[in-house]
């Protein structure tokens, strides 16, 4: 799986999350919060090769997000309380959707079968 990490402070991501902190307004390579618990930025540094990534942390992530722009492609679930990841959750990021990460999610109990079908993008999990 490729490393596309805003900051490359860490590869333990609670540090990197805690040690990032999202600016208000987003510029290239800067942070877009989205929602509490989830942010959005660029990877790269070429305007013609952007990859955007998201990363959703914390005990209020109850689901997979369904408001980080469609576009994404990277997904970054971490620390959530994400009991189940159902079919088709990933289904509106189908277009651009190149990897997901599911990282410490203690409460996570089922993945279905069929939950990440129709993600033609979809090189890692």
């Amino acid at each position: 799986m490729a490393r596309w990490a805003c900051c490359r402070l860490s590869e333990d991501l609670v540090t990197w999350r805690d040690q990032c902190s999202p600016p208000e307004r987003p510029a290239h390579g800067g942070w877009l919060t989205l929602q509490p618990g989830c942010a959005c930025c660029n990877s790269t540094d070429s305007a013609a090769d952007q990859l955007l990534e998201c990363i959703c942390h914390g005990a209020n992530i109850t689901a997979v997000p369904q408001t980080l722009p469609g576009a994404v492609s990277l997904i970054t679930l971490t620390m959530t309380n994400i009991v189940e990841v159902d079919r088709d959750d990933f289904l509106r990021y189908a277009a651009h959707l190149q990897d997901i990460v599911l990282s410490k999610n203690e409460q996570l109990r089922r993945i279905r079968a069929d939950a990440f079908r129709n993600l033609p993008q979809l090189l890692s999990l």
